[in-house]
Formats: C-alpha cells, sequence, structure tokens
C-alpha cells in the first residue's frame, strides 16, 4: 500500500551546532524535533510546537530552510517541511516516549552518525550551508 505523510521539523541551532533526538521506538535514528502537521495547521506552527512537546523548548522560527522528501522501502512518501529555529527560553527536556536522549551535533558529526534519519540526511547540503 502507498501512503503519504507530511510533517514539519525544527532544525534548533545553538554555537553552530544542531540539536538530534535519538528515536528508540520505531526506529533507531537521530532525527531533528518533528512530527505530523495537524489539520488546518501552518508547517511552520508545527515546527514550533512539535520542538516544543518533544524538548520542552520554546523556540521561534527563523524562517524556511528546505523540504526533505524520500519514499521508503515501504512506499511510504514522507515529505519534510523544515524551519531553522532559535531558543527563546526551557531547558531541554526529553518529554516524550519516543525518544531517549539529545546531543548536539556539528555538521561533521552529523556526517559520521551511522544511524542518522532520512529526514536529516537528505537536508544535509542546506545544513551545510547554514552550519558552514
Amino acid at each position: 500500500m502507498r501512503e503519504q505523510g507530511f510533517g514539519s521539523v525544527a532544525c534548533i541551532i545553538k554555537n553552530n551546532k544542531i540539536l538530534l533526538l535519538h528515536r528508540t521506538t520505531g526506529f533507531d535514528v537521530w532525527e531533528l524535533p518533528g512530527g505530523k502537521i495537524e489539520f488546518g495547521e501552518h508547517p511552520e506552527e508545527a515546527a514550533v510546537r512539535e520542538a516544543k512537546e518533544e524538548t520542552c523548548l520554546r523556540v521561534k522560527s527563523l524562517g524556511f530552510i528546505t523540504i526533505s522528501s524520500y519514499v521508503t522501502p515501504h512506499k511510504h512518501h514522507h515529505v519534510w517541511f523544515c524551519y531553522k529555529c532559535k531558543i527563546l527560553g526551557g531547558k531541554i527536556k526529553i518529554s516524550d516516549k519516543d525518544h531517549d536522549e539529545y546531543k548536539w551535533f556539528s555538521f561533521r558529526n552529523m556526517r559520521e552518525i551511522s544511524n542518522l534519519a532520512l529526514q536529516v540526511k537528505y537536508i544535509l547540503p542546506q545544513l551545510k550551508k547554514i552550519l558552514e
């Protein structure tokens, strides 16, 4: 069966590093904070909301970066809207059952992660421009 899903992610940048979360449910990957766009929600609002839900951080979008789009081997088409974000306040606390830890990664370190989520792999060229 072919399916399609739309989501938004927050590229939270601090000291020239990006925050990634380690997913433990479904897949063992490092990914950006984010999730599905709710009905009627703007993708930018979804990125900010999801960042707060998953990290307890209040963030502000600094604008659209790019779209990450790929089809999995199971014929699921994922489309992710990526937004550059900065922290407004709060302290990082993993607040959902899907993740168990977080780390700040430089661009160089991200490229070396063997289990980097596809949502991140496909936007590495754009992230390089932002971080280097």
